[in-house]
């Protein structure tokens, strides 16, 4: 019953929102979203690049995520 109500407490505390913006994205962003594409697998643009268009500006730079699989 514990573990049920800590549940519904961060089911209420976490919401979410989304807000419609565009991005446009460099050639080689959009080749590596493509590979990652073919091989099943989600590229998300996370950081200050999202800041940057949710303000209206065109991101400078993209952070870089590496993976060790």
């Amino acid at each position: 019953m514990k573990g049920f109500i800590k549940q519904k407490i961060r089911e209420q505390l976490i919401t979410e929102s989304r807000v419609p913006f565009k991005l446009a994205l460099p050639s080689d962003i959009l080749a590596i979203q493509a590979v990652f594409k073919q091989n099943g697998f989600k590229l998300y643009v996370v950081g200050g690049a999202v800041r940057d268009a949710l303000l209206g500006k065109q991101p400078k730079d993209f952070d870089r995520l590496f993976f060790n699989l």
